[in-house]
């Protein structure tokens, strides 16, 4: 089989994040058991679950991607497949272009206000400037929250959250159980 990436966003033990040059419009994460990340196989199938709850959420937020297909499980791994969401991360957003006062608090305000607005989720992992793609469209700055897969809804705990929520040194491990917003 020919290597069809076109490009990898992110390579680690437990998770590679790529786009394929004959599939232009999506991004597929590949999920790996790698004892870490991933315990045991069960986290794993754990994960594969939350997505695959994800993409049939009947209610899932609009500013927030979602699985367009979760794959089998095989040889300990699996893959899901997002919509590419065009622009720029948060950061680079903010390190490319000149933003001024009033534009940030008003982006601030409006990005609390969408995710306050979903009282039966906890966005954990929302304080990652990488999870937040920036977009303009007709000189309005938008914004899709990518990376899903530590969402707090329903039945699924969040395990991993943003450093700059400072909440690891109350838990033994990445776990938040019980966050209210």
């Amino acid at each position: 089989m020919v290597n069809t990436y076109n490009k990898i966003f992110k390579n680690e033990p437990y998770v590679t994040v790529y786009q394929r040059s004959d599939r232009p419009s999506s991004i597929f994460k590949k999920y790996i058991f790698d004892n870490e990340r991933y315990e045991t196989i069960d986290d794993l199938i754990l994960t594969r679950e939350r997505l695959i709850a994800i993409s049939e959420h009947p209610n899932w937020p609009s500013f927030v991607s979602k699985p367009k297909k979760v794959y089998k499980l095989y040889n300990n791994s699996f893959k899901a497949e997002f919509p590419y969401i065009a622009g720029e991360t948060l950061d680079d957003y903010i390190y490319n272009n000149n933003i001024s006062f009033a534009s940030w608090v008003k982006f601030i305000s409006e990005l609390e206000k969408k995710i306050m607005s979903v009282d039966e989720m906890v966005f954990s992992d929302v304080a990652n400037a990488n999870n937040i793609i920036m977009s303009k469209k007709d000189d309005n700055l938008n914004f899709t929250i990518i990376d899903p897969d530590d969402i707090q809804f329903g039945e699924y705990e969040s395990y991993s959250f943003a450093s700059l929520l400072g909440m690891r040194p109350w838990y033994g491990k990445d776990l938040s159980p019980g966050v209210k917003k």
